[in-house]
């Protein structure tokens, strides 16, 4: 019964956090724009994972065994991968910081 409280809570909190990390994207018109790899038409927020990530760390440190010490350190490299490549060509306000960088291929 405890596990199902904390998943209820852990999607509750995830959602929440997704719908604000979306607005606040919106408002800084932070959008993936579609190109001819994109499953969809209009410009999309980004950066609603990072809200998956941070509850599954929470998670993973409330519940801390072996098993969930795994779990987190795999979101941790989702997300450390998925932050460094962020910084691509449909992200325009990362463009000129990526053209100083030979690190970032734009």
């Amino acid at each position: 019964m405890r596990a199902l409280v904390i998943l209820g809570l852990a999607w509750l909190v995830s959602a929440v956090l997704v719908l604000l990390i979306r607005d606040w994207a919106e408002r800084k018109a932070i959008l993936d724009h579609p190109n001819e790899r994109s499953s969809h038409e209009v410009p999309k927020p980004r950066g609603g994972g990072i809200a998956i990530v941070l509850i599954t760390l929470a998670g993973s440190a409330l519940w801390w065994t072996p098993r969930f010490a795994v779990v987190a350190l795999a979101a941790l490299v989702v997300a450390v991968v998925s932050g460094s490549t962020t910084c691509g060509t449909s992200r325009p306000r990362c463009a000129s910081a990526c053209s100083r960088s030979p690190r970032w291929p734009c």
